[in-house]
C-alpha cells in the first residue's frame, strides 16, 4: 500500500502499535475526518478493513481510538 503507515517518514520514527498503525491504514483509505466519520458507510467499511486485518473491538473502541489518535496528531489531515 504506497499510502500506509510502514510509507510516512513522520510517523515511522514512532513505534506504533500494529493495532493502530492498521487502524490508521485503514483511516487513510476511507478518505473522511473522524468528526465526520461516525455513523457513515465509510465507518463501516474502515471497521471492516480493521477486522479483516486480524483486530477484534467493537465499533465503539475503534471510534474512540480513532480520536485519541487525532488527539496526539498520529491522523493525516483530512479536509472536508
Amino acid at each position: 500500500m504506497g499510502n500506509s503507515v510502514e510509507n510516512d517518514p513522520f510517523v515511522a520514527v514512532i513505534d506504533l502499535p500494529k493495532a493502530d498503525a492498521d487502524l490508521i491504514d485503514a483511516y487513510r483509505s476511507v478518505g473522511r475526518t473522524v468528526d465526520d466519520l461516525a455513523y457513515t458507510e465509510e465507518f463501516d467499511r474502515l471497521f471492516e478493513q480493521y477486522q479483516r486485518a486480524g483486530h477484534q473491538a467493537t465499533r465503539s473502541d475503534v471510534f474512540r481510538r480513532l480520536l485519541v489518535l487525532r488527539k496526539s496528531g498520529l491522523l493525516p489531515r483530512m479536509f472536508r
